[in-house]
């Protein structure tokens, strides 16, 4: 599968963080970064580096590579071998600002609908889990319905709340998703991926 436009960055052999960028191309053992930012020191051809690519489809990826050519934001790097790949379902989190709205409140076994519906400001999401706060008084245990906007698709989702913090004005919840298709989780975490490629894209704007 190739790789492209997926946020990329470069390090030594040390860790050192090289090049962020982006890939520009990629066939089998070879690919071309459009490296947005140098850090630390410059890329000579023949050195060992690591590449770590957050793809959209398959997650983070880490391989071990030999660095072609470097120059003039762009870095050419060959022999590619996979070392790591890491389906950061539960770990990866992307701050959001959306506003979410609470359809019924699950108590036990007794359902309340909510009418109107609770307005809720997401600060965060991965493919498993939300955080939200609202001034609204909920306990661990509580469930929630909601629907969940992500552009090309809109997900119901069931939350139960696994951790309350007192935070200003109001109350953070975090909840874990529950009974989520396989489908639709794929479909959270392209989500908080691609989420992740347009922050990492409007940092590098800035630097």
């Amino acid at each position: 599968m190739a790789f492209e436009s997926d946020p990329c960055a470069i390090h030594a052999e040390t860790g050192e963080l090289i090049a962020r960028g982006f890939v520009r191309e990629h066939s089998g053992a070879r690919l071309v970064m459009s490296a947005r930012t140098f850090t630390g020191a410059w890329l000579h051809p023949g050195d060992l580096a690591t590449l770590v690519i957050m793809s959209s489809d398959r997650g983070a990826l880490t391989f071990d590579a030999i660095v072609d050519e470097s120059g003039h934001g762009r870095v050419v790097l060959r022999s590619l071998t996979l070392r790591e790949a890491v389906q950061h379902r539960s770990s990866l989190r992307v701050q959001t600002d959306m506003v979410l709205r609470l359809g019924s409140l699950v108590v036990g076994k007794a359902e309340q609908v909510l009418d109107p519906p609770w307005a809720v400001h997401v600060d965060d999401l991965s493919a498993d889990g939300i955080r939200f706060r609202t001034e609204a008084e909920l306990e661990i245990g509580h469930r929630v319905a909601t629907t969940v906007d992500l552009g090309a698709r809109r997900l119901d989702l069931v939350l139960e709340v696994v951790r309350r913090t007192e935070v200003r004005g109001g109350l953070a919840y975090g909840c874990r998703i529950l009974g989520v298709g396989e489908r639709d989780r794929d479909a959270l975490f392209r989500f908080v991926l691609d989420r992740q490629r347009q922050t990492l894209a409007q940092r590098a704007e800035r630097l």
